[in-house]
């Protein structure tokens, strides 16, 4: 299932935002997308922290510490309902 995605990246650090199609341009609101994977940029190998926060309530839904191997970045999803922030940074 696709869902659009936006990031802003600096050196360190991304920050995005991610939705389900079906819900901003038709406000379908009862469907859950499964777990997937969100590919970003390239970057160098290296320990990096990743949060996906409920974009609704303002809370944090999971956490993980992703040891990159280097090359894109590829990182799983949670399942989710509407909309999706997350948060990477280097350790």
């Amino acid at each position: 299932i696709p869902m659009w995605c936006r990031a802003w990246m600096r050196p360190g650090r991304i920050l995005g935002y991610a939705f389900d199609p079906a819900w901003a341009e038709a406000g379908i609101v009862d469907r859950q997308l499964p777990p997937g994977v969100l590919t970003l940029g390239d970057s160098r190998p290296g320990r990096i922290q990743l949060e996906w926060w409920d974009a609704d309530q303002g809370r944090v839904v999971s956490t993980a510490i992703v040891d990159h191997p280097g090359g894109e970045i590829r990182v799983p999803t949670p399942g989710f309902s509407r909309h999706l922030a997350f948060k990477l940074w280097r350790l």
